[in-house]
């Protein structure tokens, strides 16, 4: 398993800008994909803290101990709104 955090770099007019904000990659094992997120902090810490939440959320999603993220959203949406979102979209289509 891939997990590290880093301040992105780049050359900006022949000098060197490094971002104020970290971001993390990682890569779960069993794949060969390497995610790269934005962690919207500038304190290493935190930054380290919040890829490895997202690392351990994304490992029980994979194995299935916990329900993906969109089944956990949609849960937490009252049943009247998404009763409303159903009937606007088959009015958009002529139904």
């Amino acid at each position: 398993m891939i997990l590290t955090i880093f301040r992105p770099k780049r050359l900006k007019n022949g000098k060197l800008h490094i971002t104020r904000s970290y971001r993390g990659r990682y890569r779960l094992d069993g794949t060969d994909k390497i995610t790269d997120i934005p962690l919207n902090t500038t304190d290493k810490r935190v930054a380290q803290q919040r890829l490895e939440q997202i690392v351990r959320e994304k490992q029980l999603e994979s194995v299935g101990i916990l329900p993906p993220q969109a089944i956990r959203k949609a849960s937490q949406t009252p049943l009247t709104k998404h009763l409303c979102d159903y009937v606007t979209d088959l009015q958009a289509v002529p139904r």
